[in-house]
Formats: structure tokens, C-alpha cells, sequence
């Protein structure tokens, strides 16, 4: 345990992130009652993203404190904080994507190690040899190889200062660190930790399109991207439809990014053609604040995550889902494809919920539509597994555990 720790929470992620760094400090408060402050970028609607009830309970935490600083100055004013509280302890949520031009972790990284600071890195990705990330591409200009070189040695750059200057590296599955152990700059101290789950959650109930009709409510929730798989779904339920199964497949998320990210933007216009005429599919668009995300699967019998495992050194290392994580401590049942995190959760416990081939997936899918029990059944075992191994109370007290240890 550390009392009276001054502990940094950093997070500069507005959405889902957001809710993994309020949990997370929700329950280190609640069982250390350590002293901490939380900061977030001043755009983020935190009452709106991480949920109005979360956010009360933190703000009456009289041991935490909430800073929300502007985007443009945000190193500088994490910088400011941390001259001003002076925290033994700074805990940063590092996503690639998130940093982008502004290199934002690494001046707080070099600062706090200067004054001495105790620095914890949760990677909720990892990417592999800088090598992976050179795309194919129709026409190799100058500029196209200079942007992928920039890219390389981009990502080079955050692993390095990462693994070298962090005292400890926390990541959500061990094929995160075994890619991690690949890096000729790697670090011995890396840490284990699942991603955490909100097992309280309860109330299992339909939505009205399956109520109306006694169909089965499969759900595909995330990034509307393609790698996270929403053709495959709707490509399962034309299989499912084809062997007379009544089900409804609902895609909702959002598109990520900006309008200039042509790729996704182009990939959802593929599967609304691809749902075209189909009249038990619907392809919802937009950002789900915490509290609607969890009605969302309430609302589900099966939430379907078709994840991609094409580039697996990208994808590999990527695939500590929230929303698996989330699913299940809902007692909700997940059918997902092979990917390593998944399995290592739920094979040979609960029964076959992952899969390889279409085919498969509509078999396990179409057993659970034929044995309502089952499917009962099975959701009760994996809330269980989620209270045992990833309950927000549980992985609290592992980083705690990894904190009093630096």
C-alpha cells in the first residue's frame, strides 16, 4: 500500500481511455486512500464521455483532485502541475495515436526522471519493429517514402524513450510483452495487468427490435474501421439468415478521427452497401458516452467481435478490447475471433466463443440461438471469470502492488 502518496494520472485521451483512467482511480482511491490528481485535456466533456455519476464521485473525492488543461499547452501545463504538486509517482495512459505531432510524454518523461520521479507507463497498444508500419503502396513517390521513413522513425523514437526512461512498462496482455522483449532497447520491468472491467453493472434486458420479434440481438460495437471486423458481421448474419436463423445485427461507433481519414469513411460506405436490402441490419454513427455504451450491451444477447488478424504485429499487440472487458463483467456473452486476448480470458471456461472462419462463427452463434439456456449459461460464467480476474477492485490493487514497488 502507499498512504499519502501524491500519485499524477495522466491521460490525454477525451473517450474511451478517459473511462479506463477514472475507473481505475476511482478504486486506487477507494482502497489506499492516497492523496492523487487526474488531468485530462480541457475539450474533454468528461460528464458526458466518462459518465455524470463517475465523474460526481470523483469530483466529492476530497483525496483527488481534477485538472482540465488546454490542448494547445497541455505538456506545459502537465510540466507546471507536476513543478507545483511535486508527485512521487506519475502514472501516464500512452496510446501512439493520441501524442500524434505533439510528442506530448516526452518532456513530462525527461522532467519527472530530472526531479526524480517515479515514472508508470501503461501501453494500451504496442507496435512492433517500426518496420511493420511501411503500407503498400500503388505509386512509391518521394513523398509517400519520406511520410513512411517519418513514420518509422517516429514510432522508433516512443519506443526507445519509453522502455529506457519508464521505471515500469504495465501492459494488458503477455503477447504485449513478448512483442515488448522483441525490442533490442527493451526493458526487464514490465508488468502484467488485464484490462479492467465494471462488474457491478446489471439489469440484462432486450432491445425492442428483439422483443418485438423474439430475434436474436447481436451487437458490433467500436471504431468503424476495417480492422475491427463490422463486414464480417454482416457477412456471419447473411450465413445465419441463409440457415433460417432469426437474429437482428445492430453496428454502432464511431468513424474515427477526422473526414480526412478517407480510409474509414470509405470502409463505411462499404458495409452500407453491403447491408444494402438487408432489412434486419442497422449502422449507427456516432460517439456512445459511457452510460448509453453499457445500455448498449445490456440491450444485447451477443456482442460479435469479428476483429481482423491480418498484420498481426499490429493487431496482436492491440487487442486488450474495453469492450470484451466490459461485456463480459456485464455478464453479457462475447463471440469473438481468435485473437490472444480473448483466449487467454475465456477458452476452456466457458465454452467455444472464438473463432476462425465465418462458418464457425455461425455455428457457435446459431447453437446459442437454438439453446436460449445455453446462452444464459454461458453469460453467467463469464460475469464470474470477470469478478475473479478483472473486476476495477482487482486491478487497482495490482497497480497498487506495482506502484509500492518503485
Amino acid at each position: 500500500m502507499i498512504p499519502k502518496t501524491y500519485m499524477m494520472e495522466i491521460c490525454p485521451n477525451v473517450k474511451s481511455n478517459a473511462i479506463y483512467a477514472a475507473n481505475l482511480m476511482k478504486e486506487i482511491l477507494n482502497i489506499s486512500h492516497c492523496k492523487a490528481c487526474l488531468i485530462f485535456p480541457k475539450s474533454a466533456e468528461l460528464e458526458t464521455v466518462v459518465g455524470l455519476e463517475l465523474m460526481k464521485e470523483l469530483r466529492e473525492n476530497n483525496l483527488i483532485k481534477i485538472y482540465k488543461l488546454p490542448n494547445l499547452f497541455f505538456s506545459l501545463g502537465v510540466i507546471i502541475l507536476i513543478l507545483k504538486l511535486r508527485p512521487k509517482i506519475i502514472h501516464l495512459q500512452h496510446e501512439y495515436a493520441w501524442y500524434n505531432r505533439s510528442l506530448t510524454f516526452i518532456p513530462l518523461i525527461f522532467l519527472s526522471k530530472l526531479l526524480g520521479l517515479r515514472v508508470a507507463v501503461t501501453m494500451h497498444s504496442v507496435f512492433r519493429k517500426p518496420k511493420v508500419f511501411l503500407k503498400k503502396v500503388s505509386r512509391k513517390t518521394a513523398l509517400e517514402i519520406l511520410k513512411q521513413n517519418v513514420i518509422r522513425h517516429y514510432v522508433e523514437l516512443i519506443n526507445r524513450i519509453i522502455l529506457k526512461k519508464s521505471d515500469v512498462i504495465i501492459v494488458h496482455t503477455v503477447q504485449m510483452m513478448d512483442v515488448i522483449k522483441t525490442f533490442p532497447y527493451s526493458t526487464k520491468n514490465i508488468v502484467v495487468i488485464p484490462h479492467g472491467s465494471d462488474t457491478k453493472c446489471s439489469g440484462h434486458f432486450k432491445c425492442n427490435v428483439s422483443t418485438l420479434n423474439d430475434s436474436l440481438c447481436i451487437r458490433t460495437l467500436g471504431y468503424i474501421e476495417e480492422r475491427k471486423g463490422q463486414d464480417i458481421s454482416i457477412q456471419i448474419l447473411k450465413r445465419l439468415n441463409e440457415i433460417g436463423i432469426n437474429a437482428h445485427l445492430h453496428i454502432e461507433g464511431d468513424i474515427p478521427y477526422s473526414k480526412a481519414n478517407r480510409k474509414n469513411y470509405e470502409f463505411y460506405n462499404y458495409i452500407v452497401e453491403l447491408s444494402k436490402n438487408m432489412e434486419n441490419v442497422s449502422i449507427e454513427t456516432r460517439y456512445f458516452k459511457n452510460d448509453e455504451f453499457r445500455t448498449k450491451i445490456l440491450s444485447s444477447d451477443i456482442i460479435l467481435l469479428p476483429y481482423r488478424r491480418e498484420n498481426r504485429e499490429q493487431i496482436l499487440s492491440t487487442n486488450a478490447s474495453g469492450i470484451f472487458s466490459t461485456a463480459i463483467g456485464c455478464g453479457v456473452t462475447v463471440v469473438g475471433s481468435n485473437v490472444p486476448a480473448f483466449i487467454s480470458t475465456i477458452s476452456m471456461k466457458c465454452s467455444k466463443l472464438t473463432f476462425t472462419t465465418i462458418e464457425e462463427a455461425v455455428d457457435i452463434i446459431s447453437s446459442f440461438a437454438k439453446d436460449r439456456s445455453r446462452l444464459k449459461l454461458v453469460s453467467s460464467c463469464l460475469k464470474k471469470i470477470a469478478e475473479e480476474n478483472i473486476s476495477w477492485e482487482k486491478i487497482a490493487s495490482l497497480h497498487l502492488d506495482v506502484f509500492s514497488k518503485l
